[in-house]
């Protein structure tokens, strides 16, 4: 643990001049909630543009929250140090309608068609980084979910075969996912965003 430790401040420039009690240092990863200033500004970005985004109680594990993770070193008497870890990162869900065989369950949706709706999680994370730029965040890496709320199909967005969260947008490619319930959306609500309220 110490080399790393040793690396990483290395690496920024934090290098003390001796490592005295470097034995009770430890360093770990840590997530947080962050830009929450910043972030209704872009939710509102997607929406306007006609992304409309889910909430409920079905959704409750989902939040809108841009979030970061940070190396953090700690001593005995707490963080000495803290540094990003990569760019912050957001994950997005959007109502879309999935066009599908249904006489083709469960893998209803073609990767043909998967591929030719990619252009819409490309434009959403050109938005993205469009207000986060504006806002001075700076690069955000997106992850974007295509799910068609009454039918239940759902294709997700990233970068890679393990669809990682990229602001890179041309480098977003999609898979078919699952084919899950539908969650009934009951409409939008006014001032809030996400708008698109699905309550089961």
């Amino acid at each position: 643990m110490g080399f790393i430790i040793v690396i990483v401040l290395a690496f920024t420039g934090c290098v003390p001049a001796d490592f005295t009690g470097m034995e009770n240092l430890s360093a770990h990863t840590e997530s947080r909630i962050v830009h929450q200033d910043q972030t209704p500004q872009i939710c509102a970005a997607i929406e306007d543009a006609g992304y409309i985004m889910p909430y409920g109680e079905t959704l409750g594990w989902y939040t809108f929250d841009i979030v970061q993770t940070y190396w953090i070193l700690e001593g005995t008497d707490g963080p000495v140090l803290e540094i990003p870890r990569g760019n912050p990162r957001l994950y997005i869900m959007v109502d879309w309608n999935v066009p599908a065989n249904m006489n083709m369950l469960p893998d209803a949706v073609s990767q043909e068609t998967v591929d030719m709706l990619a252009e819409e999680p490309k434009n959403i994370c050109r938005i993205v980084q469009d207000e986060a730029q504006k806002s001075g965040i700076g690069p955000v890496d997106v992850r974007i979910r295509l799910w068609d709320l009454w039918v239940g199909f759902e294709l997700e967005y990233g970068a890679g075969p393990y669809l990682n969260s990229t602001s890179d947008c041309d480098q977003l490619v999609g898979a078919y996912i699952a084919k899950s319930v539908g969650l009934n959306p009951q409409g939008r609500t006014e001032g809030q965003c996400p708008s698109l309220y699905t309550p089961y």
